[in-house]
């Protein structure tokens, strides 16, 4: 079974501090990552041992199934479930490593990392992240 290991966050800081009462940030890492080679597909996510989080607060990386269209300037992606989905929170030990799976994929998906502020702004809100995503053949 051959496969391919893509790295989709190399390791960073991220700080949404700045983010008021119960806001979210939305940030795509990729808007369609062909995988038409691949059925199987599997998060890794590691949480670094460097971060803070409260209750309420939250960080988000999801993958959604999507198709663009050469014919048509829309965007062609699933909505409501994620093919993959890794939620750190305040109860996430540190480190971490997280993983989703998913199969049968979309021929391309599309990456997203959506942070959550608690009800009050301006809480501190910063994670040391990086991801992987293993690509798998039938």
């Amino acid at each position: 079974m051959a496969g391919i290991i893509t790295q989709i966050i190399p390791k960073q800081r991220f700080d949404f501090t700045w983010l008021g009462n119960n806001a979210t940030k939305t940030i795509v890492l990729h808007s369609a990552l062909n995988v038409v080679p691949y059925y199987y597909a599997r998060f890794a996510v590691r949480l670094h041992a460097t971060c803070t989080l409260v209750t309420g607060q939250s960080v988000d990386l999801e993958a959604f199934g999507t198709d663009p269209s050469p014919d048509d300037p829309t965007e062609f992606t699933k909505t409501g479930t994620a093919a993959l989905s890794a939620s750190i929170d305040d109860s996430t030990s540190v480190p971490s490593l997280l993983s989703a799976t998913a199969s049968d994929l979309d021929p391309f998906l599309k990456l997203i990392l959506t942070f959550n502020q608690c009800s009050t702004g301006g809480t501190p809100l910063w994670v040391e992240l990086s991801a992987d995503l293993i690509l798998r053949e039938t």
